[in-house]
């Protein structure tokens, strides 16, 4: 007993030695069911949209194993739709954690680092947080977003891509809208992550996909030219 008690406070004080670790943690992966089942899907389907989706694990060239979120992108109205819903064309999936602990703590991480492969539509990055306004009252979350892939991303002809993001490139929003106040995103109160298909007018109807083989969150960014940067794409 004394010898496991002596090697557990060797392992903790190798830790406090090098507490960040230089490789990338990993956030979210897609091994097994479990992995997915950590995952929820809302569409405008609940005020009487026409979209849909699901998230699966399943098998990819190029990847041992994805998460592939899939489904149906519409703009229509179903006849029995809440009154108040004039536009329609919204699809995301929510990953939140399995720990004891409600939030993803991103405090000594710059970047997340998403490893997927698109189908030549705009998709956006997501991070929840605790309300910045109600502090964390377990009903109200902020959404900030961040482009992931665009059109001119080639699709999936292109292959897998590992697109970095800074923390420092989401902004806050609100309905879909850029909210214009001096508010920082609270990385040790992130309580979930998210991929949605952006809804707007160049958004065509129809099926699509995107596969995720992993997500992970680095403490420097990479400036490796095998690593895409949204900003710097945006800038070119």
């Amino acid at each position: 007993m004394l010898r496991r008690l002596l090697k557990s406070v060797q392992n903790v004080a190798e830790k406090v030695k090098d507490p960040l670790s230089t490789e990338p943690f990993v956030v979210f992966e897609f091994k097994s069911a479990q992995d997915a089942a950590r995952w929820r899907v809302a569409s405008d389907s609940t005020f009487g949209g026409l979209s849909s989706g699901t998230i699966q694990v399943a098998e990819s060239q190029g990847a041992s194993t994805v998460g592939r979120f899939s489904g149906m992108y519409s703009k229509g109205i179903g006849p029995n739709a809440h009154p108040k819903l004039k536009k329609s064309g919204f699809v995301s999936m929510t990953g939140r954690t399995d720990s004891l602990s409600p939030y993803i703590d991103l405090e000594s991480y710059q970047s997340l680092i998403y490893r997927v492969k698109g189908d030549g539509r705009t998709y956006l990055a997501n991070l929840r947080t605790d309300n910045w306004v109600t502090g964390g009252d377990g009903n109200s979350e902020d959404i900030w977003q961040a482009v992931l892939l665009s059109k001119d991303d080639g699709g999936c002809d292109s292959g897998w891509k590992d697109v970095e993001i800074p923390l420092t490139s989401f902004v806050l929003t609100w309905k879909g809208r850029v909210v214009d106040a001096p508010v920082e995103l609270g990385k040790t109160k992130v309580t979930a992550l998210g991929i949605s298909l952006l809804g707007n007018d160049e958004q065509a109807e129809g099926p699509f996909c995107i596969e995720i083989e992993s997500i992970k969150a680095r403490h420097e960014l990479d400036a490796a030219s095998s690593i895409t940067h949204p900003d710097e794409k945006e800038a070119s």
